[in-house]
């Protein structure tokens, strides 16, 4: 997808810099509890990873504000100056996240049944390695909701992150931590 929207950017602008890119995700906002929940989850001493098939610039911004432990996502390929030349190798294939799901599970030596994956998207079902658990989550599409049911795992309809919690562990409710957003 991204070399479809590298060339309807340039039959609109044919040079783009690297700084128009990233004014283009200045401002970003997190969902409500996002925050909350990767420190919850890091204060369990929970690795904490961003796996999409989004772009990088975007991607890592997230997982900077958020302070994951990694994450993975597609890249552009730049010239010496800054200019956009077109799409980097594709690192994370939508439809193949369990690939670097696994990867991450062998370099921290993590075993699949302690692995919760959580998405969006039906092609975030990919990311289900055996013996693993995945939620969907806030799922826009019903496409989406039908094939998390068909998978028969859990769906959260609602947009907040600490409604992850009673699935990952177990019905417990979110720690409250006395803070707001």
């Amino acid at each position: 997808f991204m070399a479809d929207d590298i060339r309807l950017w340039t039959e609109v602008q044919p040079e783009i810099h690297r700084e128009d890119i990233m004014r283009c995700y200045s401002g970003i906002t997190l969902m409500p509890g996002a925050r909350e929940t990767v420190r919850a989850l890091q204060s369990r001493r929970v690795f904490v990873a961003i796996v999409s098939a989004g772009v990088d610039v975007f991607v890592g911004t997230i997982a900077d504000m958020l302070k994951v432990d990694d994450w993975a996502a597609n890249g552009f390929d730049w010239d010496d100056e800054g200019m956009l030349r077109g799409p980097a190798p594709t690192q994370v294939n939508s439809h193949e996240k369990g690939l670097l799901v696994e990867k991450l599970a062998r370099i921290k030596e993590l075993e699949p049944e302690s692995i919760v994956s959580v998405g969006d998207s039906s092609t975030d079902l990919s990311m289900m390695i055996p013996g693993s658990g995945f939620i969907g989550f806030n799922p826009a599409r019903q496409r989406a909701v039908d094939a998390f049911e068909a998978a028969g795992v859990p769906v959260v309809l609602e947009g907040d992150l600490r409604a992850l919690w009673p699935h990952i562990f177990d019905g417990e409710e979110f720690p409250d931590s006395g803070e707001g957003d």
